[in-house]
Formats: C-alpha cells, structure tokens, sequence
C-alpha cells in the first residue's frame, strides 16, 4: 500500500510538472498574428486548431454539417457542468480534460498492476510515460482525447478484471465505457475488435452481449443528426445515413489514399514515430494475452495512415495503451532512451507550435 501511495504521488508530480511545463510555454510563445496582444491572453492561447470548434460546440451545439464529425459526449458534458457551475465553458473544458488525464494515469496504473501481476515498478513506467507522451499539450487544453482515453481504459480495465473475478456483469459493463470513449471520438470504435475476438475464442455469451450493447450506441449516434438534416440531404438516403461519414468526406477530405500526396509529406513525417511506435509494440505484444488489443491497435493504425489526416496519431492514440507498455518496458531493458529523448524534444516544440497556431494540429 505505501509503494502504491508513493507511486501515485508520483503520477500526479508527473502531471503538474508536464502542465508546468505546457502552460509556460503557451504563456511565452508569442501569437504569429498579434506580438502586442499581452499574454494574448493565456485562455485564449488554448483555443487552437480543433479547440476553435469545441469552443463553439461547448455553447451552441454542432450548427453546421461539418461539426457533427466531433464525438457529441464532450462537448454536451462540458456544457452541462458549465451549466451547473456557472463556471465558463473553456475553463470547464481545461479542467475536465487535465483531471481525465490525471484519472487515467491512475487507471492505467491499477491495469497495468493486473496484467503485470503486481509488477509496481511497470505500472509506474506505463503511467508516466502516458501522462509524458506525443499528446502533449493537447492532453492540457480543452480537447476531447483525455475524455476518450479516459472511457477506454476504464473500459479495457474492467474487462481484465472481470476475468479475476469471474463476473459476467463486470464484462458486460466495459461495454458502457467504450460506447461513451466511442461517443467522445469515433476512432474508438476499434475497441469493439476485442468483443469479436473474445467471441471468436473464449467468451462466448457475455462478448456477443457486450458487443451487441456497444453495436447500439454506434447505431444510436446515426440518429440526432438524422433527425435534425433529413430528410432533404444526399447522405439522408444512404444504406447506413452516415453525417459523419458524409462529412468526413466533404468536408474533411478524408478518404482512402487522399491525404497521399506530396503536400503532405511532412504530416507523414510528423507521425512516423508514433506510427513506428505502435506498430512495434503491436509486433512486441502480438503472441501474448494482450492480442485483442494488438488487433485494435492494427485496425486503428490501418485507419489512420489510409483514411485519415495521419498526423492526429501523435494526439490520438492514447486511448490504447499499448505504446505505453513497450516503452515502459524498453526503458527497463535499458533500451528505451531515444524514445525519451524523441519525447522530451517533440513535447516542448509541440507546445511553442500549437500556441503559434502553427501546425501540425
């Protein structure tokens, strides 16, 4: 119990030094528009990027098509708690999102403990390294990745432990975390891999239900922007009536093989090293108990490079923890120390970058 109080005190050491680290930055780095503005103001030095739209979205709501492709969950949560706070909804949102960070770190921790058998000194590796990752600061400002890491390691959580326990309900409930991390981003719909895999070898019965529960709350997500366009829009009449889809698409230019081109050479660029990342821990963890997420992972690494703007990877990809593990476990091997050295680097440019409204985003 003292070494796991002692490792906590760690992790949230971690957190305010990373935050620290962040908002000094932000707080130094003068806007690319404005160089009188003083301290342009901090707050305002955090709406950045996709920032600009939750902004809106925490007081208004999606208003246009393209603004359904970000998972409703944060937005409508943040509204709520600035509702009932009277607090205003970007320092709601900074909140929220630092303290989902923080509760993951802590989730992650008890995960690892499970999978490792106890192994304490793992666990704190795994946590630090989380909370020290590519995210960066976009794990300090108002976006939605800590709520959906948060959901989804809650989620992976519950369904080991239910295997020490042997409750189906246990099971049965990480459904509900993943359909809300699925809710907060969509790329979290790869979670719903581990159900098919589960299905396919041992849990039979309580896998197709909680697959099935997971199932409803994709399907569920089809309808509010249903309701609210059709009919009378071209995607209304489509086998699967898809806004997020249809958006992605139109809107977003994302599609197989369309962000290939040489403009973007450079976001490749960006995310090779979290590509790399996650592709050898996949390779590392592959023959272990830990496939069905190595399955997850592959399916949101194919997504990412193929359909998607493939820089996000660097922001997006905590909600599988899987990196964190083959880091952590590089560094006890002693081999893990350019992947620090990448880190320590990249986070601090990251930062100066992002409050410049410079890319990659």
């Amino acid at each position: 119990m003292l070494t796991r109080h002692r490792h906590r005190v760690i992790i949230v050491a971690t957190l305010l030094v990373s935050k620290l680290l962040h908002v000094s930055l932000l707080r130094l780095t003068p806007t690319q528009f404005d160089l009188s503005t003083p301290g342009a103001t901090l707050l305002e030095k955090t709406i950045r990027w996709d920032a600009v739209y939750f902004n809106s979205l925490f007081s208004k709501g999606p208003q246009f098509e393209h603004e359904w492709v970000f998972g409703p969950l944060w937005a409508k949560t943040v509204f709520a708690l600035s509702n009932f706070t009277n607090l205003p909804s970007l320092i709601v949102g900074l909140i929220l999102s630092n303290v989902a960070q923080l509760c993951s770190a802590l989730v992650l921790y008890e995960y690892t403990m499970i999978l490792s058998s106890g192994f304490s000194s793992i666990a704190l590796k795994s946590s630090v390294l989380f909370l020290w990752s590519s995210m960066g600061v976009f794990g300090t400002v108002a976006y939605s990745e800590n709520f959906a890491a948060l959901w989804s390691i809650i989620g992976l959580y519950l369904r080991e432990a239910s295997f020490l326990n042997q409750k189906s309900s246990v099971y049965i409930f990480s459904s509900i975390f993943f359909t809300l991390a699925f809710w907060t981003r969509s790329n979290c719909i790869v979670l719903g891999a581990i159900y098919l895999y589960d299905l396919l070898t041992h849990q039979k019965k309580r896998s197709l239900f909680a697959g099935i529960l997971l199932g409803i709350g994709v399907f569920a997500s089809l309808y509010p922007p249903y309701s609210e366009f059709c009919p009378g829009r071209p995607w209304c009449n489509d086998l699967v009536p898809s806004l997020y889809s249809y958006a992605q698409k139109k809107y977003w230019n994302n599609g197989f093989m369309k962000y290939w081109t040489p403009n973007n050479l450079f976001n490749f660029i960006v995310a090779s090293p979290i590509i790399t990342l996650n592709f050898l821990a996949s390779k590392h963890y592959y023959n272990t108990r830990l496939q069905p997420i190595v399955i997850s992972s592959a399916l949101f690494l194919s997504i990412i490079i193929f359909f998607a703007h493939v820089q996000i990877i660097v922001r997006i990809s905590s909600f599988l923890p899987l990196q964190f593990w083959y880091l952590a476990h590089e560094v006890t091997e002693g081999r893990g120390q350019y992947w620090v050295l990448y880190l320590t680097i990249w986070i601090p440019l990251q930062t100066i970058l992002y409050a410049g409204f410079l890319p990659p985003a």
